[in-house]
Parts: structure tokens; C-alpha cells; sequence
């Protein structure tokens, strides 16, 4: 027999929910933190009519995402906007799709598999500083998506971006518009016919650099796919391949680019971290292209990385409902209620994270409690694509502070910007001078 609670966990009273949708459309980020400081790591509220809960208590994130995961699926709001684009790909599917879908894809994504791009993601980046020039003003968050982009194209196609990049660009622009606008205001205002035109363009995109890569003939990551099998013997049909292919597409770069675009930004503001990661890096590397196995020799820079991800999560909210009641932390929680874990409020919990907005990469000198620090999620939906994203950011530092030092441009100011991603708003913008 259970021992739930038929009561609510702490929170505002619902008379309050005018007062807090006001709060959560001025400062989404400044809502899910004041929520959670004000009333504690497991919190209950009304929100736009809907009533829904919020965890920033580790042990209560792990119930959700690990030990009751088998009777969570993914919030509406994931299916209005991902799941229109990305269909059932393992960004947003749940249950016997995304575990059949993860054992056929798991499989690829082997350390010799990744690391076998190590030399291709050097010469992206190489190609990138090829066009700076000394004491340049330059936009980095354009730069880095850029450098994503390029890394992507050659990783899952095996092929270069050309035209197409302008293209998925505008595409990735009107997919961030549209998960905005659900998100502080429960509908999409983005004109449906948008809508269309940018999902036929990604499908072109797509079909565009498929053909491209069976010309190349080469071991991609599209290939790879074609040919994997599960222990069932299922393959993925050419649709499933097309939504995986797209997720790893519009996740891994848009991700991918936002954590290098404040990794600079916060290199740049804090000029003994970045003196401190070049001295590291100038007394391991000697190599050109760098060696896989020398990331262990750098600790710092994963520290780095790790601190990044803290303070500016790209993947910023996770978003779950129970499939039936559900106890978590005493209290029963109907089906279909959101439960909302915040990645940038639980990154800001004071009780793991002391002075939890200053940049202290020496934090992660040892690592944080379990389910406390979340930036590529945990459980069965744990990003997948984890190991070379910190490859790809990785190297992408190293060949950047080998060559150049990275300076703030005095007068720019830049915060979070709360979208389908944590984007920097307006953007980054650096000097880049050579070293």
C-alpha cells in the first residue's frame, strides 16, 4: 500500500498564478530559480492553467528520470515542437520506440568510431581560423555555428555544408521562434504555412546530403545507420533513419555551438582561466592534428568544459508526465502533469554549487553528487551524442588558444536566452587576437 501523501508539496497558492505567468514571461530563467530558492527542491504551481511540478532534488530527479522512467513519456510541449520536426526521433520519442530505436544506435557510437573524427573536427576548425585576421572583431556565436555545422555535415554525411547552410540556418531560426512562443504562451503564433515551408526545407536539406553521401561512398554516420541491426534483427526503415539523422542534425549542432559560444564568452571574461587552459595545453600538446588519447592528460580543460555546461546548459529544461499516478518524494502525482526538472536552476543550487554564477572550473576538481549536474541528462534518454560533443568542443579549444587569445569587446553585454536551446543573447562577439 502506498504511503503518498494526498496533499501538495510546497508552492505558491494558486491564486498566484496570474502573478507568477508574469514573472515566468519576464524572466523565464530568474522564475525556475526564485521558485526553487523561495520553496525548496520539490515544488508544486499552476502555470497558464495547468498544474504541474518542478525537482531540483537529486534523488527525486533520479526517481523520475532512472527508476521510474518506464512510466514517464515527454510533455506536450516537446511533441508541439520538436516532435513536429523531428518526429519520433530519439530527442523526443519515449517508451518501446526509443528503446528499440537507442539499441540499434547506441552500438555506433563507440570511442574508436568517435575518436576516428578527431582529425576531421581539427582541420573544421583550422579551415575557420584560416578566415580571421589579427585584432578582428569577430561574431563567435555565428563562428561557432558555423564550425558545428561544418563538423556535423562531415560526421553524419561525410560531405561539406555549401549552399545548404543558409538554408538550415533560417530554418533552425523559425524552429527556436516557434518553441519560444509555445513555451511563454502556450500556442505557436508562427504561421502554420512557416511552419511547413521550414520542415519541407530540412527534409530537402536532408535528402540533399543523403544522395551527397552515398556518392562519397565513405563510413558515416548516415552509412553506419543504413547498416545497423539490433539484437532483434529490426533495421531502421528510411523514415526512422531520416527523423535520427535530423535529430543528431538540429540537436548536436545547435547544442554543440551554444556551449562553445559561452565557453568564449566566459574565456574572454576571465582572462587567468584562459592564460591558465593555454599554459595547459602548450605543456601537453606538440602534435598536429591532436592525439585523442592527450584529453587525459588534460584535466583542466575538462574542468573547463564541465564549468561551461554548468553555468550555461544548452539542454536548460527537461520535461516529463507519469503515464499513470505516480508517487515521487511521498506525494502522488496525476498523469499528464508536467514535471519540470530545470538543468540551469539545479546547476545554481547553493547547497552543491557555492557562489553558483562565478566561473570556478577548479569546482570540478571533484565531481559533483549524483543527478546534481545534469547537462546531457541521465538515464535511458541520456544524450547520446555526449562523448564526441566533448570531443568536438574540445578540440575546438585547444586549436583556437594555441593560435590566438580571446578578448571581450568593451560595451557588449550578453545573457540567456531561454528557446528551444540556452542561446546567447544577442550574441558573442570577441576579439581575437594572435598570440
Amino acid at each position: 500500500m502506498s504511503n503518498a501523501s494526498i496533499g501538495y508539496p510546497p508552492g505558491p497558492a494558486a491564486s498566484e498564478s496570474r502573478k507568477l505567468l508574469l514573472s515566468f514571461r519576464r524572466d523565464t530563467l530568474r522564475f525556475w530559480c526564485d521558485l526553487h530558492d523561495t520553496y525548496g527542491d520539490f515544488v508544486q504551481f499552476t502555470l497558464g492553467g495547468s498544474h504541474m511540478y518542478s525537482l531540483r532534488d537529486p534523488q527525486l530527479i533520479r526517481e523520475v528520470l532512472v527508476d521510474k522512467n518506464a512510466i514517464m513519456r515527454r510533455t506536450d510541449y516537446t511533441w508541439d515542437t520538436l516532435g513536429r520536426f523531428l518526429g519520433e526521433g530519439l530527442a523526443v520519442s519515449h517508451g518501446e520506440v526509443h528503446r528499440r530505436r537507442r539499441s540499434i544506435i547506441q552500438p555506433l557510437f563507440t570511442p574508436a568510431w568517435i575518436d576516428g573524427y578527431t582529425n576531421e573536427i581539427w582541420e573544421c576548425t583550422q579551415e575557420l581560423m584560416a578566415s580571421w585576421q589579427h585584432n578582428d572583431i569577430r561574431n563567435i556565436s555565428d563562428d561557432m555555428h558555423h564550425l558545428t555545422l561544418n563538423i556535423i555535415y562531415r560526421t553524419i554525411f561525410g560531405t561539406e555544408t555549401g549552399e545548404l547552410e543558409g538554408q538550415i540556418k533560417n530554418a533552425v531560426a523559425v524552429i527556436q521562434a516557434a518553441s519560444a512562443q509555445r513555451m511563454q504562451t502556450g500556442t505557436i503564433q508562427t504561421d502554420e504555412s512557416v511552419l511547413q515551408q521550414t520542415l519541407q526545407t530540412l527534409n530537402d536539406a536532408i535528402d540533399d546530403l543523403v544522395s551527397r553521401s552515398q556518392e562519397k561512398g565513405r563510413k558515416t554516420l548516415l552509412s553506419l545507420l543504413a547498416e545497423s541491426t539490433a539484437d532483434s534483427s529490426s533495421t531502421l526503415t528510411a523514415t526512422e533513419i531520416r527523423e535520427e539523422v535530423l535529430t543528431f542534425f538540429m540537436a548536436g549542432q545547435e547544442t554543440s555551438a551554444n556551449a562553445l559560444a559561452w565557453a568564449w564568452h566566459l574565456l574572454g571574461s576571465h582572462p587567468t582561466v584562459q592564460t591558465k587552459l593555454q599554459n595547459e595545453i602548450r605543456d601537453v600538446v606538440q602534435e598536429q592534428p591532436l592525439a585523442p588519447e592527450r584529453f587525459a592528460q588534460m584535466p583542466y580543460l575538462e574542468s573547463v568544459l564541465k564549468e561551461t555546461l554548468r553555468i550555461f546548459p544548452p539542454a536548460w529544461i527537461i520535461g516529463r508526465c507519469a503515464l499513470e499516478p505516480v508517487e515521487i518524494g511521498g506525494y502522488t502525482i496525476e498523469p499528464n502533469e508536467p514535471i519540470n526538472i530545470c538543468i540551469y536552476a539545479l546547476h545554481r543550487n547553493t547547497k552543491v554549487f557555492p557562489d553558483p554564477e562565478a566561473f570556478i572550473p577548479e569546482r570540478f576538481v571533484t565531481e559533483p553528487p549524483r543527478y546534481s549536474y545534469l547537462p546531457f541528462g541521465a538515464g535511458a534518454h541520456i544524450c547520446i551524442g555526449q562523448p564526441l560533443a566533448m570531443l568536438e568542443m574540445g578540440i575546438a579549444l585547444i586549436s583556437m588558444l594555441q593560435a590566438w587569445d580571446i578578448r571581450p569587446v568593451a560595451g557588449t553585454l550578453v545573457t540567456p536566452e531561454a528557446m528551444m536551446t540556452l542561446r546567447p543573447a544577442p550574441n558573442v562577439l570577441a576579439e581575437v587576437v594572435r598570440r
